[in-house]
C-alpha cells in the first residue's frame, strides 16, 4: 500500500503556491474557515480524478493552474491546465509520460499509477472509496438505497449473479423477439410461395417448350443440310455445262493428234541436226588447234640445241652447288678445330698454373730433388712445356 508524501498547489483557488508534506499514518489539516482547507481536498480530487470539471478553480488573476502529488514509491503525477495547456504528466520508474488534450476522463496509466480508481457500480455510476467531500457522511450513509445495494453487491460479488440474471432475461427476451420475427418471416415466405403454386404446371409447360425447341432445332439442321445439297447440285450442274463446252471444242481432236505426231517427228530431226552442228563446231575447233601446234613445231631442231645447252648449264650448276656444300662443311670443321685448340690452350694454362703452385709448395725438383726458388718456377715451366711441344 502506498501513501501520499507531498502535494503542491499552484494558482488553485486561493492557493498561489502551497507545498504540503505528509507523514506516514494519519495527517490532519486544521485552520480557520476560508483558509483553503477544502481547496486542498478539491485539488487532490482534481489531480487524481480530473474533477471538478471546467476552469473555475483557477486562481483569480492567473491563467494557468497546476497541482502535483507525490507518492512514497517515487511516483509523481502533475495536472496542468491553462489557455494552451491541458495535460497530465506522469513520472514513474525514471520515465516521463505526457498525456495532452485531456478531456473528462483520466488516462488509464495515471489511474494505474495512483491505484485509487472509482468503484464502478454500473455503466453510469461510480463511487470513490478513497475520497470524501466536505460535510459528506460516512461510507454510503447518504447514498440512496439502490446505490447502497449496488455497492454491497459489488463488495460481496452479488453483482455477478445480478448480471447473469439480467443477461439471461435479456437473452430470453431476445429469443422471444427472434421467435416472433421468425414466425413472421415464415408466414411471409409461405405467402410468397403461394404465388408459385402453379410452378409444376409451368415446369411441365417448360419441358414441352424445350421439346418443341429441340424439334425446331432438328428441323433447322435438316433445312441447312438441304441448302448445302442444293448448292452442291447447282455447282455440279455448272460443271457439267462447262465440260459439255469443252467436249464441243475437242471435236477436232484427231486432226490435232496427227499434227502433234508430225510435230514430234520434226522435233526429233531438229534435235539430230543440233547434235551434228555441235560435232561440226567441235571438229572445226580441234582442226584449228592442230594447225597451230603444227606451226609451232616448225623450229624443232633449234629447240633441241637450246635444250641440250640448258642441260649442260644445269649440270654445271649442280657441280657448283656440290662444291659450295663441301666448302661449307670444310669451314665448319676448321671452326670446330679452332674451338678445340682454344680449349686445349686454356687447359694448358690451367695445368701450368697448378704445376707452378705445386713446385712452389715443394721447393725442390720432383725428379732430381734439387732445390727450387719461386723465381725459378716460370723458367722451369716455360722450358718444360716448350720441350713438350717439340
Amino acid at each position: 500500500m502506498k501513501y501520499i508524501t507531498s502535494l503542491e498547489l499552484d494558482n488553485f483557488q486561493c492557493h498561489a503556491r502551497t507545498r504540503l508534506a505528509f507523514s506516514p499514518g494519519l495527517n490532519v489539516i486544521v485552520g480557520p474557515s476560508d483558509q483553503g482547507k477544502t481547496a486542498i481536498i478539491r485539488a487532490l480530487r482534481w489531480v487524481l480524478y480530473n474533477e471538478p470539471r471546467g476552469s473555475d478553480f483557477v486562481r483569480v488573476g492567473a491563467d494557468t493552474c497546476r497541482v502535483a502529488v507525490s507518492f512514497d514509491d517515487g511516483t509523481r503525477i502533475v495536472r496542468e491546465k491553462g489557455p494552451r495547456t491541458n495535460r497530465y504528466v506522469l513520472y514513474r520508474d525514471g520515465e516521463e509520460q505526457v498525456f495532452e488534450a485531456v478531456g473528462w476522463g483520466v488516462p488509464p496509466q495515471v489511474l494505474a499509477a495512483h491505484g485509487m480508481a472509482a468503484l464502478q457500480l454500473d455503466a453510469d455510476t461510480g463511487i470513490f472509496l478513497n475520497m470524501g467531500g466536505q460535510l459528506e457522511g460516512p461510507f454510503l450513509l447518504e447514498a440512496s438505497g439502490t446505490l447502497r445495494a449496488k455497492a454491497i453487491s459489488q463488495v460481496i460479488g452479488a453483482h455477478i449473479i445480478d448480471a447473469a440474471i439480467r443477461d439471461v432475461l435479456n437473452d430470453e427476451g431476445r429469443a422471444a423477439r427472434d421467435e416472433a420475427q421468425l414466425s413472421r418471416d415464415i408466414a411471409e415466405w409461405e405467402e410468397k410461395l403461394a404465388e408459385f403454386a402453379d410452378l409444376p404446371a409451368q415446369e411441365e409447360a417448360l419441358q414441352r417448350a424445350e421439346q418443341v425447341l429441340a424439334q425446331a432445332h432438328e428441323v433447322r439442321q435438316r433445312v441447312q443440310r438441304l441448302l448445302e445439297l442444293k448448292q452442291k447440285w447447282v455447282r455440279a450442274r455448272e460443271e457439267a455445262a462447262r465440260l459439255g463446252r469443252v467436249v464441243a471444242r475437242l471435236e477436232g481432236l484427231p486432226r490435232a493428234e496427227r499434227a502433234l505426231g508430225y510435230a514430234d517427228v520434226l522435233m526429233e530431226r531438229y534435235a539430230r541436226l543440233r547434235q551434228l552442228a555441235a560435232r561440226w563446231r567441235e571438229t572445226t575447233s580441234r582442226r584449228a588447234e592442230w594447225e597451230r601446234v603444227a606451226a609451232r613445231l616448225a623450229d624443232t631442231p633449234r629447240a633441241e640445241k637450246l635444250l641440250e645447252w640448258a642441260g649442260d648449264l644445269a649440270a654445271r650448276w649442280q657441280k657448283l652447288r656440290d662444291m659450295q656444300l663441301r666448302l661449307a662443311r670444310a669451314r665448319e670443321r676448321i671452326g670446330q678445330a679452332t674451338r678445340e685448340r682454344d680449349q686445349a690452350g686454356l687447359q694448358e694454362q690451367d695445368l701450368r698454373a697448378r704445376y707452378g703452385q705445386l713446385l712452389v709448395r715443394l721447393g725442390k725438383c720432383p725428379t732430381c730433388g734439387a732445390p727450387i726458388t719461386p723465381a725459378q718456377v716460370p723458367t722451369i715451366l716455360a722450358d718444360m712445356f716448350e720441350e713438350g711441344r717439340r
